[in-house]
């Protein structure tokens, strides 16, 4: 396993499979990549194409020598990785046609073959990444922009300018073949995009072997599709490319990649954007969250003053006002928070501090997304030791340890729940230090070498969207 930086991406590789009927390895890389961008209005998909979709994929195609002379089998990149983040105008010419995945007397179409060229000449990135991936004989995950022409006398659905948008991954085999596409179903504030009709459950098997399932970012925070690829295929393993903001103190990337591994016992390989202007960041290999390889963001130092205690208040957090109570500052202690039917309890342990935490929970819809239910308890250090108002906003770093915590909330039934945790520098918790009984709802950490800044239980009521 190992971490290279070069040329603002970061490559992680390295993940090893054990399958129940037998022993199978493959060898996974992630590239997180911050692209390059322009927001001049195209006049030609041709323009396009040659001025910067061709500058990424050359950037592409570097990675994947790299990744393959690691003799890794699979490579993902992130969403929005060849053209940035455009509006539904400017993205037009980078969009193109994406016929369904077909086998033609048993085997999938390769576009980058001489008989195909022409068949394919209207989707040239497919073609280009077909050719890339059986040069070099890796299966490669990209994420594209497809398009798909409508008209609203056949289609009520259809948009004004006549087409579909869709934010949409496609997998290509080790041999080139075009072998599946995956159009993302949670779109989060992308109006250039359109929501596919329904939520598409893709399995695709490359040629070494590993089924895989896939989704796009923000899909993991639904039920759909991950939840019928776990229970119902059975799939113990994920690629997800990301363009996922920064989430601190609950939702960072690398907490929650690891918090969802490790909540499905599944292998997950996600490759976020690196788009420091919005706060992405954070890409990395997880199995069952057990951290292979991962890289996040870059912090600096935070201090901050020492402060005093108060009873329960709100604040916001991560755009909702949650519902907190301050814990004291000793050694021991133990401290509880309600917010309509949920109820948090918190029992600590810890060295001696100035610092303010506090306890927190929600049970709610998120942000604006009337469809996207929350229950929440989190004890997280406060961005000051003085205002309170201050808890929920994002912390860096942290000076206190945390010799033991149990946190436990009376989540419903129905709740899924992911816990995560966050340390000093943006760091990952291992999962030997950590213990989350699902049953009983409980999460329980004992003493770590760095300090923390948050542990928590992100719950989804999916049937309460």
């Amino acid at each position: 396993m190992s971490f290279i930086s070069l040329m603002r991406a970061a490559i992680l590789i390295s993940l090893c499979y054990i399958t129940f009927a037998s022993c199978k390895y493959y060898t996974a890389a992630v590239v997180e990549y911050q692209p390059f961008y322009t927001e001049k209005n195209f006049h030609s998909k041709k323009e396009a194409y040659q001025l910067v979709l061709l500058r990424n994929l050359r950037n592409y195609a570097k990675w994947t020598l790299l990744a393959r002379k690691r003799d890794a089998n699979i490579i993902v990149f992130p969403e929005n990785g060849l053209f940035g983040f455009l509006n539904r105008e400017l993205i037009k010419p980078y969009l193109e046609p994406l016929p369904e995945p077909t086998k033609i007397d048993g085997r999938y179409e390769r576009p980058c073959a001489q008989a195909n060229l022409d068949k394919f000449k209207n989707s040239p990135v497919l073609q280009y990444l077909s050719c890339l991936a059986a040069s070099h004989e890796i299966a490669i995950i990209a994420n594209v922009g497809e398009v798909k022409p409508c008209s609203r006398q056949s289609n009520d659905h259809c948009p004004s300018d006549n087409q579909f948008q869709y934010n949409t991954n496609i997998v290509l085999d080790t041999d080139g073949s075009f072998i599946a596409k995956y159009r993302k179903k949670h779109l989060f504030f992308e109006p250039e995009y359109d929501e596919p009709p329904t939520c598409e459950k893709v399995v695709f098997t490359p040629r070494f072997g590993v089924s895989f399932g896939i989704m796009t970012c923000f899909d993991l925070l639904y039920d759909c599709p991950a939840t019928d690829l776990i229970q119902k295929h059975h799939i113990k393993n994920f690629v997800v490319p990301m363009a996922w903001m920064k989430g601190i103190p609950l939702l960072q990337a690398n907490q929650y990649q690891q918090a969802w591994s490790r909540s499905h016992g599944v292998n997950l390989i996600a490759a976020n954007i690196h788009f420091p202007l919005a706060d992405m960041s954070g890409s990395g290999i997880y199995s069952s969250g057990q951290v292979k390889a991962w890289h996040g963001i870059t912090t600096t130092p935070n201090l901050l003053p020492s402060g005093t205690k108060s009873p329960v208040f709100q604040s916001t957090m991560m755009h909702n006002r949650y519902n907190f109570v301050l814990l004291d500052k000793t050694r021991e202690g133990q401290a509880s928070v309600c917010f309509r039917t949920l109820c948090c309890h918190l029992y600590f342990s810890r060295n001696q501090t100035t610092e303010m935490y506090a306890l927190a929970a929600y049970d709610g819809p998120y942000y604006v997304f009337n469809n996207f239910h929350l229950q929440v308890c989190a004890l997280v250090k406060c961005n000051s030791n003085e205002d309170k108002k201050q808890c929920g906003k994002p912390v860096y770093h942290s000076r206190t340890l945390f010799k033991t915590l149990t946190l436990s909330g009376t989540f419903s039934n129905r709740t899924v729940l992911y816990p995560t945790s966050l340390l000093d520098g943006i760091q990952l918790i291992e999962p030997q230090m950590a213990n989350f009984n699902k049953k009983a709802k409980v999460l329980t950490e004992c003493s770590s070498k760095k300090p923390l800044i948050s542990a928590a239980l992100v719950g989804r009521l999916f049937d309460g969207n």
